[in-house]
């Protein structure tokens, strides 16, 4: 594995690289200690810090459905903390954050930066990769859905609109 990164310019600290490598077995279960001392080393070093006071930001990780639950995503919270009975909104979906589910199932009311659960409460599936933002209230949740729903429907048009006379012709041969 290091020489393929090697190839691609990303060298280990033990070859004369930056990048530190802690080699782990999550189903021998090895190491996993070494690697949350050198993950709790690498954020000392670089002085990374999350502002836990304000509404929660963070990517969906993944969304389904999930029979008698509904609409199911799973955020990282990346700034801000995220609280049950927020207001959200992800995509072109808005809610309120029904239930918090942790890595272990269990139920939590708050979510700080860096911790990633599962959520229920939006109207659909968001795609893998989607932000979601908490927002000041449901009409705040509303407006901001219908302006990204009207965004993607006039840049829809637009598109559909540039067809041309040649374009057109050429299709038809």
């Amino acid at each position: 594995v290091k020489q393929a990164l090697a190839e691609l310019e990303v060298l280990a600290e033990d070859w004369g690289g930056q990048v530190q490598f802690v080699q782990v077995s999550a189903t021998k279960k090895t190491n996993l200690d070494k690697l949350l001392e050198a993950i709790l080393l690498q954020a000392e070093v670089l002085e990374l810090k999350a502002n836990a006071k304000c509404p929660g930001v963070g990517p969906v990780i993944e969304s389904k459905i999930a029979k008698g639950r509904g609409p199911v995503s799973t955020i990282l919270v990346k700034r801000g903390t995220l609280h049950v009975g927020d207001s959200i909104v992800c995509d072109r979906f808005q809610g309120k954050v029904k239930a918090m589910l942790d890595h272990r199932g269990r139920i939590v009311h708050e979510l700080p930066p860096g911790l990633a659960a599962e959520i229920t409460g939006l109207d659909g599936v968001p795609p893998a990769g989607a932000i979601m933002n908490a927002v000041a209230d449901d009409k705040m949740a509303t407006k901001v859905v219908e302006n990204r729903i009207d965004r993607q429907r006039a840049h829809d048009s637009a598109t559909k609109a540039k067809l041309t006379l040649e374009q057109l012709f050429s299709k038809v041969q």
